[in-house]
């Protein structure tokens, strides 16, 4: 992982650990105070076209396979979750499922995909996650990978994930996760992090001001 990066995910888990709303260092400002909502947004200051990624490669359906090479030349919102999940996957996939909707209306949908992660491969196979993601929105995309490829990423990339157990069902499991969303810019570099809850018209919002500083 570079330094920049390194950085760059450690501040920004400063903030989520403080709500949100953490410190700011002249390296990442916050483009806009929280909103009432409890939204807040990131890039970095110093290198606006955000930090690189780090290299990853994901499952997807029938063999296929999504890497960092599939970043370029489109915006991605990265979200990480799982197919079994009761609450917070289907309820920001299909924001973003709106979010998609409405920018397709006013024509700006065309260089935007969702990337849907799932951090449970032991249940959720690619043909799995793929079919759940479309469920959504058929654009989207459904990947995973193997545990030690999900943990190594979502480490890198500060998302959070833990396997606890069920409360209702002792055959059961839930996964407690973050619930952020980053954005990827068409260079393949991570230039923010939208924090719940999320809102579309928001989200919306955020990605028009991300744009405009990006293209500058």
């Amino acid at each position: 992982m570079s330094k920049p990066l390194r950085i760059f995910l450690v501040l920004l888990g400063v903030a989520v650990v403080a709500g949100g709303v953490g410190v700011l260092t002249a390296y990442i400002s916050r483009i806009n105070a929280p909103s009432q909502t409890g939204e807040t947004l990131y890039i970095d200051a110093k290198h606006p076209h955000g930090v690189a990624m780090p290299a990853f490669k994901l499952q997807t359906a029938n063999g296929g396979v999504f890497d960092n090479a599939d970043l370029r030349k489109r915006w991605t919102f990265m979200f990480f979750g799982y197919t079994h999940c009761p609450d917070v996957c289907p309820l920001t996939l299909g924001r973003l499922a709106v979010v998609m909707g409405d920018l397709k209306k006013a024509h700006r949908a065309g260089d935007l995909q969702v990337l849907f992660t799932s951090v449970d491969p032991q249940r959720d196979t690619p043909a799995k996650v793929a079919a759940y993601a479309a469920y959504f929105d058929p654009r989207f995309v459904g990947a995973t990978a193997s545990p030690a490829e999900i943990k190594r990423l979502t480490g890198e990339l500060g998302i959070y994930f833990k396997r606890e157990p069920d409360p209702f069902d002792a055959k059961n499991y839930l996964i407690q996760h973050s619930a952020s969303i980053l954005i990827v810019a068409p260079n393949g570099h991570l230039v923010a992090r939208l924090e719940p809850p999320h809102y579309p018209k928001l989200i919306e919002s955020e990605l028009k001001e991300i744009r405009r500083l990006y293209e500058k």
